[in-house]
């Protein structure tokens, strides 16, 4: 069921398999306000964040092997789709006390909502060096 968001801005967490894709939406004082499944297609994910975070300010997704065509296709239909580092993102949420891909979810959604990263000047798409390079703790790429 879709909430009534207009009024605020919202924080989506994406973690991506293959097959599926675990989405939470946060509110801007950490309420969560949509948690599901969808599968890992473009369209799915894009209707998904339409219906529940109409008021999207900025969706995380860590890198992975569909990172780049998935953070493209969601670029291309105005999503704000940000991409950090799974190294740095583990270290993040390897301190909840569950581990599973809903709580990935929410804890991404969660750094998106604290502004727990730093948005790179990079406006292009990911290169395979910029996903697989060092970043600091705090920094990610748009």
């Amino acid at each position: 069921m879709a909430k009534d968001t207009n009024d605020f801005n919202t924080y989506v967490g994406l973690d991506v398999a293959l097959a599926e894709t675990h989405i939470c939406v946060l509110d801007r004082e950490g309420k969560r306000l949509f948690q599901g499944v969808v599968s890992s297609d473009p369209a799915s994910i894009a209707e998904a964040i339409a219906v529940n975070a109409p008021n999207c300010e900025r969706v995380a997704v860590e890198t992975g092997a569909t990172t780049p065509w998935l953070w493209r296709e969601l670029r291309h239909r105005g999503i704000p789709v940000i991409c950090i580092d799974a190294r740095h993102a583990n270290k993040a949420l390897s301190m909840r006390q569950n581990k599973s891909d809903r709580n990935d979810a929410e804890g991404l959604a969660e750094l998106m909502r604290t502004g727990s990263t730093e948005p790179n000047s990079n406006t292009g798409l990911p290169k395979r060096t910029d996903i697989l390079s060092a970043w600091s703790p705090l920094r990610a790429f748009t």
